[in-house]
């Protein structure tokens, strides 16, 4: 009885470091390129459309071979820069809108070996986003509006070395709007 008991527990031991090992903690930090687009041509134009994202992640591999499971916590910061035009008597304004969640995406990875110590994988998911940051921002001309949580599908690439360093390229998108931005025109005479 004692030796079924030992090996029962030998082998549960086993298999729950193996379980153990399907399981990566890291650090994921990056740079955002991102674009705006507005229902409304309201002659303006917008540049500087960076930012970036850093926060923890996890990922498990999931019993399927090459599936795996990544979840990441991140605080992200995305600034544009709007000038609009033609406005207010013909002068110029500009302002730079910065966008401050924190974001959750999830993705499904589906990878395959290269060699020992490298992998590639193609990964898709949803992502929801919770403004932390200022909810509104007003100008002498405009205010812009940015909703509280924004959900967005991503898909991307990655690359993995050495089993612990991932490059990735995703692109996000977003499903409906993520604010608004209302511009308030005026004549010369006022």
């Amino acid at each position: 009885m004692k030796k079924s008991v030992f090996l029962f527990l030998s082998f549960l031991m086993l298999h729950a470091s193996e379980a153990v090992a399907q399981v990566k903690f890291g650090v994921k930090a990056g740079v955002n390129i991102n674009n705006i687009s507005m229902s409304d041509k309201l002659g303006y134009e917008v540049s500087n459309n960076m930012g970036f994202a850093i926060g923890p992640s996890v990922k498990w591999s999931l019993p399927v071979k090459g599936l795996a499971l990544e979840a990441a916590t991140l605080f992200n910061q995305q600034s544009i820069a709007v000038e609009t035009i033609d406005l207010m008597g013909g002068r110029s304004f500009e302002t730079t809108l910065r966008q401050q969640q924190i974001v959750i995406p999830v993705n499904f990875h589906y990878g395959f070996n290269i060699d020992a110590k490298t992998e590639f994988s193609i990964f898709a998911g949803p992502q929801v986003g919770f403004r932390v940051g200022k909810k509104v921002t007003d100008t002498d001309y405009a205010q812009w509006l940015a909703k509280s949580t924004i959900f967005s599908i991503n898909a991307g690439l990655a690359l993995t070395l050495f089993k612990h360093v991932q490059f990735s390229a995703a692109y996000n998108i977003v499903c409906g709007k993520s604010g608004e931005f209302w511009i308030n025109r005026q004549t010369k005479d006022d």
